[in-house]
């Protein structure tokens, strides 16, 4: 085993990652048969074995890597005979080794021999009695020598096992005094100087970005909307959690989302075996033998527009970015005695000298990676530069009513042309050397255009007004022998935007999207948002406008036609045919189902009166055979009995005159029924023709 080197490998690149990982290469030499040694903390030690990555990159090659066991400190040194808990650590050492081979030298002479102990003897200092220990050995001859410990010049154990001990049980002591840290060692073996590599990942702080986004000045300018590019200056925040200095590393920061999981390899995993007593053999006595048994086995803005369902690609041009009405300066004052850098110029120059980055678009990662050394001491955080860019950019209002009822929020829509992949992060908006105001810049892949939204405008007012109103019917249709009468609703939303600022605006309406509705009536085409039609109004400085909004939905009535009469039947058809909502064709038919329905309602009717007359003749030969049974053999009751019984055979006669009646009627309904059906059915493939060709 080498010599253990001191801190040979130091940090050179660092990724960090938005997932929570940090991935580290860290380079050095050795000379010859080396360990190095790396320190992590506990809760680091399951990402470093489950990633660590050693070469060397020389002749030689790596033995073997161990590490500081997952065991309290008294448990690791319970096999360990030796003690030092006294506060008097070499008395207590030698105790510790009674018997031990020993080698020492005392005055000018060397002593070899065998620890007998320790004796103390009392003396006297300056009055005072006072212990004083003296060590007992067995040297060599035999004989019992005693040394006082002020004579003893060097102590060697000639016990190399015991010698490992110490050893061991002082490093563990040692590792112990920091808490929650461990130790990982390279074993290096091989001839002359040579390059280490080591690589890994452990769990570190997710980088951050903020952004500051500079709009330009465009001096004294025609008040208006005009084409403009705003400078955006981005920053990442990292920190440094570890026990070692990043000194001029290579620092890249990669956004993403990879797989990324905690795997506790570190700690010592046991499994649960079952125990089996030992069998115990006992003296052989007398026995009672049994017979055997079977073994068993067991298992608005003005014109109306035509509504265009694709949103309309984003213009490529961009106007200036304006103030808030909020943001106006007070009259100018005296000039300053020297002038001061701007903020769109200077700065810009500035900050785009000193950020310098390359970048790495890979797949479902990208990377910034920077380009010029960056030193972050331990326990350190630090801001580092990763883009200083103009981007096109022009100032909106976006007027969204469950944000804000009365005000439109001023935005800046900003399309990234930066080159690069925009994360995620805070931004500052400054105006003219003013603070504007802070805003959420959301991921922006490269040429993609979104909305940042940074201050409340209050010099545009807006009020909002509904209607909802229901529509009289305006189409009909035929299914399922039902008649569907179709109408809408109405909701009209009506916008007054009152502009009081002396600057002309590009104004975005979000106007939400309500299900079910459709807009069917527009001052102009809207851009379709996941959750909003989106209307693009220009508001002029001053002026005052409002436009309305319909939307609709489509509802119906139904109405069964084999339920209907044939004066009701005809009363729709007539106004069903004066509104154009059937065809000629189409009224005929109902012409023939309406009479159709007039003949079965009387048949129905005669049915009806048939099983009525039914009905009472059955109830009255109950009556008439409850008489007669309780009648008796007297002159006057036999000549009712006989007229009863003329009676029973008359009503018997016409029950079976109505059973013919009734079958009869049955089959001409049956008829009427199948002709009815037959006319709806050709009535809904009529319809059904109509409704494609419209």
């Amino acid at each position: 085993m080498g010599k253990e080197t001191e801190n040979p490998l130091v940090v050179k690149e660092v990724v960090m990652f938005k997932h929570g990982v940090a991935f580290f290469t860290l380079r050095g030499k050795v000379e010859g048969n080396s360990t190095l040694s790396l320190e992590f903390k506990k809760k680091e030690m399951n990402d470093v074995l489950k990633s660590l990555l050693v070469m060397d990159l020389g002749e030689g090659y790596i033995t073997s890597i161990s590490y500081d066991a997952d065991q309290d400190i008294g448990k690791l040194l319970e096999d360990v005979a030796i003690d030092l808990s006294s506060k008097q650590s070499f008395l207590s050492l030698l105790n510790n080794f009674r018997g031990a081979s020993i080698e020492m030298e005392v005055g000018q002479g060397k002593v070899t021999g065998k620890i007998m102990g320790i004796q103390e003897y009392g003396i006297l200092v300056d009055a005072q009695p006072v212990k004083k220990p003296v060590l007992v050995i067995l040297d060599d001859e035999g004989k019992i020598l005693q040394h006082q410990f002020s004579d003893i010049k060097v102590f060697k154990l000639t016990d190399a096992k015991l010698q490992k001990d110490l050893d061991y049980y002082l490093e563990t002591i040692i590792a112990g005094k920091k808490k929650d840290s461990k130790r990982i060692f390279i074993h290096c073996e091989g001839e002359g100087t040579r390059s280490i590599l080591s690589r890994y990942i452990i769990e570190s702080p997710v980088w951050k970005t903020s952004y500051r986004l500079i709009i330009p000045d465009k001096g004294d300018s025609e008040p208006g909307i005009d084409t403009g590019k705003s400078f955006l200056s981005g920053w990442c925040l990292v920190e440094n959690t570890t026990d070692q200095d990043w000194n001029d590393i290579q620092l890249s920061l990669v956004a993403g989302m990879p797989v990324s999981f905690v795997c506790p390899i570190y700690p010592p995993i046991f499994m649960e075996r079952p125990e089996v007593e030992p069998p115990r053999v006992s003296q052989i006595g007398p026995a009672s033998i049994e017979d055997g048994l079977e073994e068993v086995a067991f298992d608005d803005l003005a014109s109306t527009a035509t509504m265009d369902k694709e949103a309309r690609p984003r213009s490529k041009k961009m106007a200036e970015p304006l103030p808030t009405r909020a943001m106006w300066k007070a009259p100018s004052a005296p000039p300053p005695p020297s002038p001061q850098p701007r903020m769109d110029g200077d700065f810009r120059k500035q900050m785009s000298e000193q950020t310098s980055i390359s970048t790495k678009d890979m797949g479902e990662l990208f990377e910034y990676r920077i380009a010029k050394p960056v030193t972050i001491r331990r326990k350190k955080s630090a801001l580092v530069p990763i883009i200083s860019k103009d981007l096109d950019s022009r100032k909106i209002l976006l007027y969204e009513r469950f944000q804000h009822p009365k005000n439109p929020m001023a935005c800046m829509e900003i399309t990234n042309t930066s080159g690069v992949t925009l994360e995620q992060g805070p931004v500052t908006i400054f105006f003219e050397e003013n603070l504007a105001g802070e805003a959420m810049l959301p991921f922006l892949n490269q040429e993609e255009t979104r909305l940042v939204s940074y201050a409340l405008e209050q010099g545009v007012v807006i009020d909002m007004e509904s209607e909802r109103t229901s529509k009289h019917v305006h189409r009909v249709s035929f299914s399922g022998g039902y008649s569907y009468e179709f109408y809408y609703h109405i909701m009209s939303t009506t916008y007054k935007i009152n502009n009081k600022t002396d600057r002309s605006h590009n104004l975005y309406v979000d106007h939400p999207k309500t299900s079910s509705f459709e807009l069917f009536e527009v001052p102009v085409d809207p851009v379709d948002t996941p959750n909003f039609n989106r209307f693009k109004v220009q508001l002029e400085s001053k002026k005052a406008i409002k436009f309305k909004i319909k939307e609709r939905r489509e509802d119906y009535r139904s109405y069964s036609i084999w339920d209907m009469n044939k004066k009701d039947m005809l009363v729709r058809v007539e106004r069903y045919i004066n509104k154009g909502w059937i065809t000629g064709k189409m009224e005929g038919i109902l012409a023939k189902v309406a009479d159709d329905l007039e003949d079965m309602q009387d048949l129905n009717k005669r049915l009806s009166d048939l099983e009525n007359e039914q009905v009472n003749i059955q109830s009255e030969q109950d009556r008439l055979r409850e008489n007669i049974k309780s009648m008796g053999q007297t002159y006057s009751e036999k000549e009712l009995r006989e007229r009863y019984v003329l009676k029973l055979g008359k009503q018997e006669t016409r029950l079976e005159e109505i059973q013919e009646e009734l079958k009869k009627l049955g089959e001409e309904v049956e008829v009427v029924s199948k002709k009815i059906q037959e006319h709806l059915e050709h009535l809904e493939e009529i319809d059904r023709a109509r409704m494609d060709g419209e």
